[in-house]
């Protein structure tokens, strides 16, 4: 825990994108140690919101997409432990994710009608498409977590959401 207590803030290190990488990464090999429930407590009640709150700030695609499986596997090994608050602060963000990659593939298409446009702007989109559709993959693995976490419970929640998961299909 004391680790993790020191990796957390670096989520922010908005300087540097390898050092948010590099605690993403760390604190998801964290996750598999020391699972006893003062462990899970923390998680829940640490790990979870700073990730949420990283995942909020993150500008970086492919690091949205590795937080987004980080915050997965936690949900896995401490979901049911989340109180409806947490539940609905992770929802929340997931529909900012959605909004937030909406808006970045209009922008996208805008660049594809430029006049200026050429094959190295092509491979540029779609290399930045691929990038977005693992943040779009992860965010349907955070759901079906909840899903199994939380079945009929989270059916309010998963209401919610479909407007903005529409698009995506």
């Amino acid at each position: 825990m004391q680790v993790a207590g020191t990796l957390v803030p670096l989520l922010k290190f908005y300087f540097h994108e390898e050092v948010r990488k590099a605690a993403v990464s760390a604190i998801e090999k964290g996750q598999s140690q020391g699972r006893d429930v003062s462990y899970l407590k923390f998680l829940t009640d640490s790990i979870v919101p700073a990730l949420v709150e990283a995942l909020h700030k993150e500008p970086d695609t492919e690091i949205c997409a590795t937080i987004l499986d980080s915050l997965n596997e936690c949900l896995q090994i401490s979901g049911m432990l989340l109180d409806e608050k947490q539940v609905k602060s992770i929802v929340d963000e997931v529909k900012q994710v959605i909004t937030a990659s909406s808006s970045r593939k209009r922008e996208r298409a805008e660049r594809a009608q430029a006049e200026d446009f050429d094959a190295e702007e092509g491979e540029l989109i779609k290399e930045e498409n691929e990038q977005e559709e693992e943040v779009f993959d992860q965010v349907g693995e955070i759901l079906g977590t909840l899903i199994k976490t939380f079945k009929a419970s989270f059916l309010p929640f998963f209401e919610e959401l479909s407007s903005y998961l529409t698009p995506m299909w």
